[in-house]
């Protein structure tokens, strides 16, 4: 009822996530900084479900609730929040497959009244690997190489639409003081058409859209910082 909830820092949590399993590939390196922070975070995320809670909840299932259950994980979410005031409420999914942001307005308003800042993460380049996970597309490409390679370089895949959805973002929360967009995207751009996926031995992808943890701690400088800064900043 309280999500998964790590306390480093105050007995309710200063820092609340909602994600997909974009959520949770992100989840270890931040649990890493609310740690070394010392701010207890919880962590509301599940598979194949967005962070968007609607106004009013529905019953409405999904491929991982029923609707029964997705009507209580919703009204669970909004309650904790309304009692915990957290600091910082953090927003994750794959967002180019979410179209039109602007349903996240009664969301950002509900989150802002609760005394929050709004965090959204960019969603990372996808990578080009068909049928393939992204370690057996490495372990294959490496396989054809009489020498291997220092790193290892993927087309992007859906590259409009992932930046389009990233724009989305800054659009939305361009407009209000409190809701702020974290740039990650970059941080995986070997050119304008390829991705790093593998550098040395660390392989950052598991697969098209999913960061390994090597690659979700690429972000991990940025994601301290960020949080540090909004922390700081309502104290």
């Amino acid at each position: 009822q309280n999500g998964i909830l790590h306390q480093y820092g105050g007995e309710t949590p200063e820092i609340v996530v909602l994600g997909s399993s974009h959520g949770m590939m992100w989840a270890k390196v931040i649990d890493e900084v609310a740690k070394e922070l010392g701010l207890t975070v919880s962590f509301f995320t599940a598979r194949a479900t967005p962070p968007l809670i609607e106004f009013p909840v529905e019953k409405k299932a999904s491929s991982v609730f029923t609707a029964e259950e997705k009507k209580r994980y919703d009204e669970t979410r909004l309650q904790r929040i309304k009692e915990w005031s957290p600091k910082v409420a953090i927003l994750i999914d794959r967002w180019s497959y979410r179209g039109d942001m602007t349903e996240y307005r009664d969301l950002i308003e509900y989150l802002e009244a609760c005394g929050s800042q709004v965090l959204f993460f960019e969603q990372p380049p996808e990578v080009e690997v068909g049928d393939y996970s992204v370690p057996m597309f490495v372990a294959y490409q490496s396989s054809q190489q009489d020498e291997l390679a220092p790193n290892t370089l993927i087309h992007q895949h859906r590259s409009e639409e992932v930046v389009s959805s990233n724009q989305r973002l800054r659009s939305l929360a361009s407009s209000r003081q409190a809701t702020h967009v974290l740039p990650l995207y970059d941080l995986f751009l070997a050119d304008d058409e390829s991705v790093l996926v593998r550098d040395g031995e660390n392989i950052f992808y598991i697969d098209e859209d999913h960061l390994s943890y090597a690659g979700a701690l690429l972000g991990k400088e940025r994601i301290q910082s960020s949080i540090k800064a909004i922390i700081e900043q309502a104290t």
